[in-house]
């Protein structure tokens, strides 16, 4: 068994700072690898220890999160101290060999797992990239925050921040002297390699890489959604070269938005066409009357809309009607249309990021004959409210949307989630063991 007091961890400045703090909720808001997950696992470990007559909690924003991330988290760390434990899957709690039977329960913050937690007392909640966490879930853990078997019910929040949400609405701006933010960004870990440093640059656009590297509040969600785009730089001449040809789909009641294009080597996309039509028969006999004048006998890949996928009342998707069309004309073509939508975030950032990155190279252009793309990407804006973009005219969004399906699905910066392992420091500012040894 393992006495709380035994758990020596050495800490960075700012994991420390977010250790020290005095306040009983504290966020640890930082870049990507400065060791969020790595510090909170480590916490809750050893709140857990301390209080063993207590519940302490410990969240991901999805199932797959809390097994991919949070739960190997945990067990590594339990690993790394030489603390015993046994991971209890059915129940979905962590049992550690310590002093008292200390466990941590595992949880997501989804509403149908939220609800189950109604009605529990927690002495300690540890919530990781809790960015994902809507602001309903977020209160709903919170209030359950009310155990009398610790020194004081405590948070520690680790995330990437994500524009002015919930999490600064909480821990800035209502300046409420029981909250504490801990910044950070990537590079207060002196052990992350030059090259990852240098590839969350090359992954996202400046604006981006400000919240993903440098840790900040950004106003993500405000003003021109495509603030990458640059005319003069992105429109260009363009045809097909040899290899297969994309086509990206965007469905709407009488209004398809279709674009064509191509990966080219340097990992640049080259926007070829854009074919619109009212419905998929119409918008398809364009399709293949470009395809024969352009293209020879290469593969078609197709990219696009999941909802393409749902069945009319004749029981039919519209991908179904595409492909026939296609298998008709004889082109050659594969369908790689994701199951769900990608967030519209998240597909917006990764045209950004592939238009101009934070290094200042670009790898998205466009076709002069492209005037609905090119439109979009200029007037396309965000709402006031931030809650997504405006549609309000009816003429934009669903050239970029198409685009935007196949650049998430292939193209999107592929989070450098997953934090590079520690070696201890040789002269940490702080450890657990500092301070309740």
């Amino acid at each position: 068994m393992l006495e709380a007091d035994r758990l020596t961890v050495e800490l960075l400045d700012h994991q420390a700072e977010a250790h020290e703090a005095s306040e009983p909720y504290v966020c640890l808001s930082t870049g990507l690898g400065a060791g969020k997950s790595w510090y909170g696992s480590r916490w809750i470990i050893e709140r857990a220890c301390r209080f063993p007559d207590s519940r302490h909690l410990a969240t991901a924003n999805s199932y797959r999160q809390l097994t991919d991330v949070v739960v190997p988290e945990l067990t590594r760390a339990c690993e790394s101290l030489g603390l015993g434990y046994s991971h209890r899957k059915v129940d979905a709690e962590i049992h550690l060999e310590a002093r008292g039977n200390p466990i941590i329960m595992c949880r997501t913050t989804e509403r149908g797992s939220v609800d189950r937690l109604r009605g529990i007392e927690l002495g300690s909640w540890w919530a990781d990239e809790v960015r994902g966490c809507d602001r309903a879930s977020a209160q709903v853990v919170f209030g359950r925050l009310r155990c009398t078997h610790v020194d004081q019910p405590r948070y520690l929040w680790t995330t990437t921040p994500n524009g002015f949400d919930h999490i600064y609405e909480r821990h800035v701006e209502q300046n409420d002297g029981n909250y504490r933010l801990v910044t950070a960004a990537s590079d207060a870990n002196p052990y992350l390699t030059a090259d990852y440093l240098d590839n969350v640059l090359g992954s996202y656009d400046a604006e981006m890489a400000r919240q993903e590297r440098g840790g900040e509040f950004v106003a993500v969600g405000i003003g021109a959604a495509y603030h990458a785009f640059n005319r003069a730089s992105h429109i260009i001449d363009t045809a097909p070269a040899p290899g297969d040809v994309v086509l990206s789909c965007d469905f709407n009641i009488g209004r398809m938005a279709w674009i064509v294009c191509q990966a080219r080597s340097g990992g640049e996309v080259h926007a070829l066409a854009e074919i619109t039509g009212h419905d998929v028969y119409d918008t398809a006999e364009t399709l293949v009357a470009w395809i024969d004048a352009n293209v020879d006998g290469q593969r078609l890949v197709i990219h696009g809309d999941p909802a393409g996928n749902s069945r009319d009342h004749a029981g039919r998707t519209d991908y179904a009607r595409l492909r026939e069309s296609l298998t008709a004309a004889g082109v050659p073509h594969v369908v790689k249309v994701a199951s769900s939508h990608p967030r519209q975030r998240d597909r917006v950032n990764a045209v950004n990021a592939l238009l101009e990155n934070a290094k200042g190279e670009r790898r998205l252009f466009i076709d002069r004959s492209c005037d609905a793309l090119r439109r979009d990407l200029e007037q396309v804006r965000w709402l006031d409210s931030g809650k997504g973009l405006d549609k309000t005219d009816e003429r934009l969004t669903h050239a970029t949307d198409a685009l935007g399906y196949y650049i998430h699905a292939e193209h999107r910066p592929q989070a450098f989630r997953r934090e590079a392992g520690y070696r201890m420091s040789s002269n940490p500012r702080s450890s657990l063991r500092s301070r309740y040894a």
